[in-house]
């Protein structure tokens, strides 16, 4: 009898705790949102589909104590017909870029480009599920930042719908609203309630790319590009989506016909849209492209053929020069593609479905072709391991992105490559906010150019680090896998 009750106590205390354990609790995830799309990286055409680096966190009610030993995790569930069913639980990685303000519950999660997702995540300690969260749908995929005056706002004749099986097409009411399927019409600021041209720009581009397809739209209809200019409150609208997105693939801008009104010179709206660009991309600390859609002509408004000709003049010299790209040339849909006075006076419904397949050749173009820095190399830099970049700029360049020791005992010199505009205003500021200005020497910096960028060379050192550990791996340059976190600036890793 002693021996059978000897075998039976760890079965039932064992059956007990699993009666009497506390319910995880359910926590609310920051940081992605139902139907939200990310931006993916590294996309390379028939090689790489890309990912992207999420950061979430999750809201902790000050009554739930999770102990410093748990453990935060992360899986990745498709839906629909990308269902799939994962075991597999991956840690949440710290957010480096916004380590001054981790907190329990909070990191990076890498996760592949598609979608629709739902995003789960876990507290573990040993065994016991402390807490769960979970958020879908969202996807890793294309965001596109979309900016004018009424051609790309509901100033078109018909409402169209997404069509897309899954509905994986998007739109963001800006700055700081909820996403939501983008159906027409388009959460937009300009009062405009008649149809777009974006569902099936996003439908085509989900079937071909086979990822999730989002828009972001500040247009306001009838608007000079001198209205857009820094200071005012569209460019301040426009700054604060582009923000709040992080990070997208690019502007979409189409726009020009009040400067036909106006009479813009070819030369005033040439500086108008650089100071744009420029003011836009300081405050966003990245340099996304531009595509300009040659769209001047409005028949039931004017017949100007000379003040055309000025934008669309304009529109070349631009895009001469990164980050400026042609757009589609909506000028060419006339006749039966434009309204009458008797309709909303913009495309018609076919009209708008042919101004929409000239957006998605332009775009195709343009996924198709990464970008030669940022799409190939994430800002984040994980295959270098760089735990904290000196300088917040979207591209720092993988071959110009080394590490030297020329003496076992010497302090680590780092090179880096980042575009120049970012460099001079922003490295000093930068440093000095994460605490390295006295412990960094900078050594040089040389301007140099690759293609239509200008770039820095900056090569700098952290004058406190020392260490004799680095005899094999350091010596000639590359990555150290011995000191992994020592100085919080270098992390190694897989």
């Amino acid at each position: 009898m002693y021996r059978k009750v000897v075998i039976a106590l760890p079965f039932y205390l064992m059956l007990m705790h699993v009666c009497f354990a506390a319910d995880p609790a359910v926590l609310q995830v920051r940081g992605v949102v139902p139907h939200e799309v990310v931006q993916r990286v590294g996309f390379e055409a028939n090689v790489a589909n890309g990912y992207a680096d999420v950061a979430i966190c999750c809201e902790i009610p000050a009554e739930l104590s999770i102990p410093n030993s748990a453990t935060w995790q992360y899986r990745v569930v498709g839906l629909g017909d990308n269902a799939t069913k994962l075991d597999l639980w991956n840690r949440l990685r710290p957010d480096v870029e916004r380590r001054s303000e981790q907190t329990v519950g909070s990191g990076v999660a890498r996760i592949a480009a598609g979608g629709w997702y739902r995003l789960e995540i876990q507290c573990k300690e040993d065994t016991s599920i402390l807490a769960r969260a979970s958020v879908e749908p969202f996807g890793v995929g294309g965001v596109f930042l979309v900016a004018g005056q009424s051609y790309c706002t509901n100033c078109n004749d018909e409402r169209l719908v997404v069509m897309d099986p899954t509905q994986r097409v998007v739109a963001m009411s800006t700055p700081a609203g909820p996403w939501n399927v983008a159906n027409d019409p388009q959460p937009v600021h300009d009062g405009s309630d008649g149809g777009s041209i974006w569902p099936p720009v996003g439908d085509t581009l989900a079937e071909v790319f086979g990822v999730p397809i989002a828009f972001a739209n500040v247009g306001i209809g009838g608007t000079h590009s001198a209205q857009w200019l820094p200071g005012g409150a569209f460019h301040l609208n426009l700054v604060a989506t582009g923000k709040k997105l992080g990070r997208f693939r690019a502007v979409l801008w189409q726009q020009g016909e009040s400067d036909v009104i106006g009479k813009t010179t070819t030369d005033q709206y040439v500086a108008n849209i650089q100071l744009i660009e420029k003011a836009a991309s300081e405050a966003w600390i990245q340099r996304p492209e531009w595509l300009l859609a040659k769209s001047t002509h409005h028949p039931t408004v004017y017949d100007d053929p000379v003040g055309e000709s000025a934008i669309r003049q304009a529109d070349d010299l631009l895009c001469t020069a990164f980050p400026f790209q042609a757009g589609p040339d909506t000028d060419t849909l006339r006749d039966e593609n434009r309204g009458g006075l008797e309709t909303r006076r913009h495309f018609t419904a076919i009209g708008q479905r042919r101004a929409a397949s000239l957006w998605v050749e332009t775009l195709k173009q343009l996924i198709a072709t990464p970008k030669p820095s940022s799409d190939k190399l994430s800002t984040r830099l994980p295959t270098l391991h760089l735990w904290d970049a000196c300088c917040s700029a979207p591209t720092i360049y993988r071959e110009s992105s080394v590490l030297l020791q020329m003496q076992d005992d010497a302090p680590i010199t780092a090179r880096l490559a980042l575009p120049s505009v970012h460099t001079t205003t922003n490295l000093s500021a930068t440093l000095a906010r994460r605490g390295w200005r006295r412990g960094i020497m900078i050594l040089t910096l040389n301007r140099w150019r690759r293609g239509n960028e200008s770039l820095d060379s900056v090569v700098f050192r952290r004058l406190e680090y020392r260490s004799a550990r680095h005899r094999d791996g350091m010596g000639h340059g590359g990555r150290c896998r011995q000191c992994a976190g020592q100085d919080g600036l270098w992390r190694g890793g897989v």
